[in-house]
């Protein structure tokens, strides 16, 4: 039995499904990296608080780089606002198993890719060696364009080594490496279709497990600004100020981002069979193209309105039971009326209520992800479906005057509301992505099916934890104290199976014993107020494994 302890939601509200298709496909584990948020609750916070995280360039990163735009003659004081993570230069190699040198020349977007990677898959239980030798697809959504990679960097500052870092910045490694790292057997692919290819990549792993061709997979898609886009490499599209004001008369153009994103599917019927926390369910999707329009880049709204219904048609649901539309709300004078005008045509076609369809952005919380954009907009939806609330578009004050909402469809939101749903009806959204190509892609997400209640474990329950370093362990033990306070009621023999057998075992290892959920939590919080010195005693067990540390320790002063 799985049981994801981050993520675990107590509400017994969820619909509950009688026939469970093996066409569907369950969302399992998720791990991020975006503006000011790496965890569900941040997320949530930036979303219902109508914030967005656009900011000038992290100072920290303006340091890093500053010498190298000297020695290329570039400016560095006319850095565009956006949404930026603050530092991406961190990483553990030796966790990896790579040398420091090795780290050293790889691209950005393959580290951080890596780890969130590695954290969606202990995040769905499946941690370790759990998936060797397994037919798990990896599926990434990137864009290899940019003015200023980190392989350039490579060749301006070290042209000696170009033999050593080829293969930690080719783009497709992105999509191999983890494959490499946990023997995964199922393709490996990265695909680009702009700003849609990370929805793609979701659409297409979904396929490929229908298919036969993988049993699950990991789908996901890093973008990082290695140098920022400056004022004066505008290509048209940008905002004025950095913010995205979708569907608001005051829009301007859409701001930059960035985002590391990973989530794990598979088969719903398997995942409700192994117990699997479920975040959302993949109900069905399609893609399309533009084709011929009004200009190469130029969306299509016939092509959109398209789109979206096939979508609903593969998934197999009605038109009014969509109550979200995660729009692609590029915040473009262009861009929003055509989008919206794709909504209605596809509604149109099955209904003629009017605003009964909430339709917002993420973008306008963090700017564009590019590539990563589509992934972006399934996080929203998923977090919305946790918290069973629609949050509200940020820099929403006045309707775009082109965008007749009272006749159509959807409408958008300008405060938080409850996600409410009609009785037999689960919760479901749409999530959107076109790309500058011309490839759409459309989602359907509906909440996750109610799961069947299960006996309590009797006792005694042996809680097992572990990390790289005594600094980590410490960590943890206060994130699973956290976590375990809110699990009230909760089978703990679920909570230790999944930490036990569920997440990979390392150098520092410490053990719990304990009665129930309420005797392991006192532990945890007595351990989080103290030292690894005072980490022994009744009950409990802290140590070093000696083959592992000495291995780490050689790796580290390679």
């Amino acid at each position: 039995m799985n049981f994801n302890f981050d993520s675990l939601t107590t509400d017994t509200s969820s619909f509950l499904m009688d026939d469970l298709s093996s066409d569907e496909m369950a969302v399992v584990g998720v791990s991020f990296e975006l503006p000011g948020a790496n965890t569900w609750e941040a997320l949530w916070g930036q979303l219902t608080g109508q914030r967005d995280n656009i900011k000038t360039f992290p100072k920290k990163r303006h340091n890093d780089l500053s010498s190298y735009l000297k020695r290329i003659r570039f400016g560095e004081n006319n850095f565009v606002r956006g949404g930026y993570i603050d530092e991406i230069d961190k990483f553990d190699y030796a966790y990896f198993r790579l040398s420091p040198k090795e780290a050293s020349l790889m691209d950005p977007h393959q580290r951080m890719f890596l780890e969130t990677a590695w954290s969606a898959l202990e995040d769905a239980g499946y941690g370790g060696k759990a998936l060797s030798g397994k037919r798990v697809g990896v599926y990434i959504g990137h864009s290899g364009f940019s003015p200023f990679s980190y392989f350039r960097m490579l060749m301006d500052i070290c042209p000696d080594e170009m033999a050593m870092s080829f293969a930690g910045n080719l783009p497709a490694v992105i999509a191999s490496r983890i494959s490499y790292l946990l023997d995964l057997r199922g393709p490996g692919m990265l695909i680009d279709t702009t700003c849609s290819s990370s929805l793609v990549a979701l659409h297409t792993a979904c396929q490929a497990i229908r298919n036969g061709e993988c049993d699950a997979a990991l789908v996901g898609s890093a973008k990082l600004s290695i140098v920022p886009q400056t004022t004066d490499m505008r290509v048209g599209v940008e905002s004025s100020d950095g913010k995205t004001r979708t569907f608001d008369t005051a829009s301007d153009g859409t701001g930059n981002g960035e985002g590391v994103i990973a989530v794990m599917i598979k088969p719903l019927s398997r995942a409700v069979a192994d117990r699997d926390h479920i975040y959302a369910v993949i109900k069905g999707s399609a893609v399309n193209q533009d084709g011929s329009s009004i200009g190469l880049t130029a969306p299509n709204a016939a092509a959109q309105e398209d789109v979206i219904v096939r979508a609903w048609q593969n998934a197999g649901v009605e038109a009014e039971s969509i109550s979200y539309m995660e729009a692609h709300g590029t915040g473009t004078r262009l861009g929003d009326p055509i989008e919206i005008d794709g909504m209605k045509r596809a509604f149109g076609r099955y209904t003629k209520r009017k605003q009964f369809c909430a339709v917002g952005s993420v973008k306008t919380n963090m700017g564009h992800l590019d590539h990563a954009a589509g992934l972006a907009g399934l996080l929203k939806v998923i977090a919305a479906l946790k918290y069973k609330e629609l949050p509200p578009n940020v820099h929403f004050e006045r309707p775009n005057p082109e965008i007749a909402f009272e006749q159509s469809p959807v409408y958008v939101l300008d405060e938080a509301r409850a996600w409410t749903t009609v009785e037999g009806v689960p919760r479901r959204g749409g999530v959107s992505a076109f790309g500058l190509s011309g490839t759409n892609c459309h989602v359907v997400v509906e909440e996750a099916p109610k799961s069947e209640e299960s006996p309590q474990s009797p006792g005694p329950h042996l809680l097992t934890l572990s990390a790289k370093g005594a600094e980590g362990l410490g960590v943890l033990i206060s994130r699973y104290a956290l976590a375990l306070e809110t699990l009230s009621g909760e089978d703990a023999g679920a909570i230790c199976s999944t930490t036990n057998t569920g997440r990979g075992h390392y150098t520092h290892r410490l053990a719990i014993m304990g009665a129930d959920r309420e005797a392991l939590l006192e532990r945890l919080r007595e351990l989080s107020k103290q030292g690894p010195g005072a980490w022994s005693g009744a009950d409990v067990w802290y140590g070093e494994s000696s083959v592992q540390a000495e291995a780490e320790r050689s790796l580290r002063e390679a």
